[in-house]
This record gives C-alpha cells, structure tokens and sequence, in this order.
C-alpha cells in the first residue's frame, strides 16, 4: 500500500499485449484480470484501488470499453484526439 500511497494512481494494461480492435469481450476480461491479479499480488494493492486503464498500441474496441465499466475502472487513456 505505501507504493500506491506514494504513486496516486494503480492504471491496468493487460498482461501480454496481444489484444486489438478484433478482440472479443472474453478476451479483454481476461487479459485485464491477469494484469490485475500480477499487480495486486505484488503491489499489496487491491481490485477498487485501479481506476485507470490503457489499451495498448491504442488499440481498443467497445468490448475494451465494456469491460472497463464492468470492472469498475473511472479512467481510460487509450482515446486520442482525432483532427
């Protein structure tokens, strides 16, 4: 706890990178309670301390969307600015 005290912020990523546009509901749930499940194990940390998530390679899709709010997440950062 005193790392997250230190920090403010616990964001989630997934665990292998290897998800996408194409990736199905399942898949994103997956993927980002294996991240979860590394960090709170050895963070001391726990699932409400995650606020924040960012796919990668900017890569998302409504299913990455959906799973953020059921898991609870308040923050993505994977949406950039269109011009």
């Amino acid at each position: 706890m005193a790392y997250y005290n230190a920090i403010g912020e616990v964001a989630s990523h997934t665990n292998t990178h290897t998800t996408g546009h194409a990736a199905t509901y399942e898949y994103w749930d997956d993927e980002l309670t294996q991240c979860r499940n590394k960090i709170e194990s050895r963070g001391n940390i726990t699932s409400a301390d995650f606020i924040s998530s960012r796919a990668p390679f900017l890569e998302f899709s409504d299913n990455y969307f959906q799973n953020l709010v059921d898991k609870g997440f308040k923050i993505d950062s994977s949406c950039r600015h269109l011009v």
